[in-house]
């Protein structure tokens, strides 16, 4: 029998936020996630799209709210939208990528290297278990291997970890 979430996934998920930390996340959260943050006794705030309107944006959650140490995007093909509204720089980002549409993935990377440097990792599928088990990679590398991936290969989260100090100037990295 297998239990879903696992605690595999749950550990995962419980590694990325610390105790009492926050989540942002626009689309689907799994099961996994959501017994994280309650493990962390952290908080899980959903970005909402009431019937025909727009996905509330991010940076207006983070100016009620402050910063999240995990902002989870999964949203209807329009990771890189919801990444493009973005102002401030979150500690770590999870996103989902497709290689049917390559584009979207490679589009959000490069809009939140505008926000600072991040290093990167991937899952596949929904294994939720990081891939890179060394030092996480560069933009480039991460570009390079998405560029790689065939339509019909598999589908996965990018993560992305702030580098300690980057971010914006005078924003606060927590």
């Amino acid at each position: 029998m297998t239990l879903f979430p696992s605690p595999r996934e749950v550990e995962h998920f419980s590694a990325l936020l610390p105790r009492g930390g926050t989540v942002l996340a626009a689309g689907p959260v799994p099961g996994a996630l959501k017994r994280a943050v309650r493990r962390q006794q952290g908080q899980l705030t959903l970005l909402d799209a009431p019937q025909g309107r727009q996905l509330l944006g991010a940076d207006q959650v983070i100016a009620r709210q402050g910063l999240p140490d995990l902002l989870s995007v999964h949203y209807r093909n329009e990771e890189d939208e919801i990444l493009a509204a973005l102002s401030r720089a979150v500690k770590t980002v999870r996103l989902r990528f497709t290689p049917e549409d390559p584009e979207v993935a490679l589009r959000a990377v490069l809009r939140l290297e505008r926000l600072g440097r991040y290093l990167h990792n991937f899952s596949l599928d929904e294994t939720h278990r990081l891939v890179l088990r060394g030092p996480w990679w560069t933009r480039q590398e991460l570009l390079e291997y998405l560029q790689e991936i065939p339509p019909e290969g598999p589908r996965g989260y990018i993560y992305a970890r702030l580098t300690p100090g980057e971010g914006l100037p005078g924003q606060e990295n927590r």
